[in-house]
């Protein structure tokens, strides 16, 4: 019987909480894992083994009892994510975040947002990729000699700072503006006349709520640019209902 190669691979020599944190990050796979195998396709782990298998990586069936139990240390290889989802049939990003859209995620250590938010980060959209002075830096990059990128990397740099103060005051006001409509959505849906059970009544709160989930998880990666900002962040003063 072949054994995956992760199962021998020693952990790293990393402090508690660090070892905390990748713990919590394989236990959501793991659910993720369990979740979708067992409650959404309904089939057993040796099924599943055999369709790794028939794509070309053997995951066997103690292996994925062991990621499902997290009981390997936090070791998940990208192979067999790649390949358990595919066997699956769904994105490897769903077994990461399970629980997308209403979840919430310790993307990074300490770092808790929802996994809508972690999910555009992961994929490479939405706010939380190359902050404006890297992108800068980039598009430099692109059209500019070794000697001119020198140059125009100092002057970039020479205006970071600046451009960092405005980039505070742009994104705070883009907090105060999602948190007000938050605010406002949550007054819309404790008025008397979403109450009930009328398909009016019923589709309103729906819109409303959906609304409100987007705003939300906008509000997550505002709060994420801020830090990344430098600027000191309590999450718990930012959270509603």
């Amino acid at each position: 019987m072949q054994q995956n190669m992760c199962e021998d691979v020693a952990m790293p020599n990393i402090d508690e909480d660090a070892r905390r944190w990748q713990m919590e990050i394989s236990a959501n796979a793991a659910a993720g894992l369990r979740y979708w195998r067992q409650d959404v396709r309904g089939i057993t782990a040796a099924t599943l083994a055999r369709r790794c298998s028939e794509l070309g990586f053997p995951v066997t069936r103690v292996a994925i009892s062991k990621i499902e139990n997290n009981s390997r240390q936090g070791k998940l290889e990208v192979s067999e994510l790649i390949v358990l989802a595919r066997a699956l049939r769904i994105a490897p990003v769903q077994l990461l975040y399970p629980h997308i859209p209403d979840g919430r995620v310790e993307y990074l250590p300490h770092s808790v947002v929802r996994e809508t938010v972690a999910l555009d980060w992961f994929v490479g959209r939405g706010k939380m990729h190359l902050d404006a002075h890297d992108q800068k830096l980039l598009e430099i990059a692109q059209r500019s000699s070794p000697d001119e990128l020198s140059e125009n990397r100092r002057k970039l740099d020479e205006n970071r700072e600046y451009d960092e103060a405005v980039l505070r005051v742009q994104i705070l006001d883009e907090l105060g503006t999602l948190e007000q409509e938050a605010a406002q959505a949550f007054i819309r849906l404790r008025h008397p006349s979403l109450a009930g059970d009328s398909e009016q009544a019923v589709k309103a709160r729906d819109a409303i709520g959906q609304r409100l989930t987007k705003v939300m998880a906008d509000i997550d990666g505002v709060l994420y640019d801020l830090k990344s900002l430098g600027m000191v962040v309590n999450d718990e003063d930012h959270r509603y209902g």
